[in-house]
């Protein structure tokens, strides 16, 4: 997201919001080795911070809230913290911004507090966020703003590959503003790595999720049947503990080949 809307993460930074990191591609940890896992993290670290114009926060979320031991060690290491979540909105199940309010509520009232899990890229998502805000005050909850202790330090050799990756993906939406905003655009290899550069040169990656669709009944909300059409859920194929072959997941990010 950084890499493709990088003015974006510097107006969410200055509207005073902490800005974190989630894995370059939205990698499954579980499903790749130690070692990619770490490009992955450090990739997202490098780009954030470069779009951002100052390191981003010290925080951290695995997708899928998959992590392993090595890889939460690392960031141990890293004087990363982990974010983990006590409410999920399940926003990814549904296309009703009421439906996503009252998963949110109806889990808030057990746990009493926690950490919301929700995603900016849906819609509905965003449509119910002033409604969500304005009843969690009138139900006596406090918002809390999470603001790190210390900077975090950035890998040099990924600097370097995260700002020629900007430059160029900034060069070609100037010459074609209608440039495909993907994740996997191409960039240069950091010191030590494969040169390989090509979008078109990396090897055809074998998806780590299948998906299915599920088809969910109408859901009467305040007299009025929100929209609940089939939706794609990601379901992984690894089981867990389930040790994963290299070979099964290739990264769309050159530098990692």
């Amino acid at each position: 997201m950084a890499l493709a809307n990088p003015e974006l993460v510097k107006e969410v930074a200055a509207a005073g919001n902490t800005v974190g990191s989630h894995t370059w591609s939205h990698k499954n940890i579980r499903a790749i080795s130690f070692e990619k896992a770490k490009q992955e993290i450090e990739a997202a670290v490098s780009t954030d911070s470069k779009a951002n114009g100052t390191p981003i926060a010290p925080f951290f979320r695995f997708p899928y809230l998959n992590a392993t031991k090595q890889t939460e060690a690392y960031l141990k290491s890293r004087n990363i913290g982990s974010i983990w979540i006590d409410v999920d909105s399940k926003d990814y199940r549904t296309r009703s911004p009421k439906v996503v309010e009252q998963n949110i509520l109806s889990q808030l009232a057990k746990q009493k507090k926690g950490i919301i899990l929700m995603h900016d890229i849906h819609a509905w998502t965003a449509a119910q966020l002033p409604d969500l805000l304005k009843e969690l005050h009138d139900r006596g909850y406090k918002v809390v703003h999470f603001v790190p202790k210390s900077q975090l330090e950035t890998i040099a050799s990924y600097d370097a590959a995260a700002e020629k990756a900007l430059a160029a993906k900034a060069a070609a939406k100037a010459a074609n503003p209608m440039i495909a905003r993907s994740i996997v655009w191409p960039m240069s290899a950091a010191p030590g790595t494969a040169t390989a550069s090509a979008a078109a040169a990396l090897p055809r990656r074998k998806s780590a999720y299948r998906y299915k669709r599920v088809a969910t009944k109408p859901t009467l909300v305040d007299g009025v049947v929100e929209d609940s059409r089939p939706v794609k859920i990601p379901t992984s194929r690894y089981k867990k503990g389930a040790k994963p072959k290299d070979e099964d997941v290739t990264s769309p990010w050159s530098i990692f080949n």
